[in-house]
């Protein structure tokens, strides 16, 4: 429902609800990057690793920690992009803002995070003896937080999407 302003209260809460959930993505990332790089180092140093001598050189292990932080950084610009086009549409404003976000955050954060896109990437672009390093990081990661991170996309999604076709109705 439309308020005399144009405001529609239930597409900011769904767009809140979106940003809340991008937030404590991003949250989760950084609490939990102690455990992946500690699972890093004793990976690269491992003597089960086949070629243990020749892994992590260089900028080897940007393979894994790439896509680790893009996951940071991209969970952290959706949640500040969603609480700015709820603020817009409490407001009464921000319909096509509200969409090109939703679209971005689905292309960009979603999909990706749901398929697992930036764990196949870190394993796909490691040399052999990075891939083995780069899986065994990927390993360590708790059992929970794949279908947690999964399951919180998903409902982001939706609520943009909710967000959206709020906005769209005329008033």
């Amino acid at each position: 429902m439309a308020t005399e302003t144009g405001a529609r209260p239930g597409a900011a809460v769904a767009l809140w609800t979106a940003a809340v959930l991008f937030a404590a993505l991003a949250v989760a990332k950084i609490a939990l990057y102690g455990d992946f790089t500690a699972d890093s180092g004793v990976g690269c140093v491992s003597r089960q690793n086949p070629d243990f001598v020749a892994s992590c050189e260089q900028f080897e292990p940007a393979a894994w920690y790439l896509p680790y932080w893009l996951a940071v950084l991209g969970y952290t610009a959706f949640a500040v992009l969603f609480a700015v086009a709820a603020v817009r549409a409490a407001r009464g404003a921000g319909r096509r803002f509200a969409l090109v976000v939703a679209v971005l955050a689905v292309v960009l954060a979603v999909v990706p995070g749901v398929f697992d896109l930036g764990w196949r990437f870190a394993i796909a672009a490691s040399s052999e003896p990075d891939r083995w390093v780069a899986e065994y990081v990927r390993d360590g990661v708790p059992g929970w937080y794949g279908p947690v991170e999964a399951a919180a996309l998903v409902a982001a999604a939706l609520a943009a999407v909710v967000a959206v076709l709020v906005l769209r109705r005329r008033a």
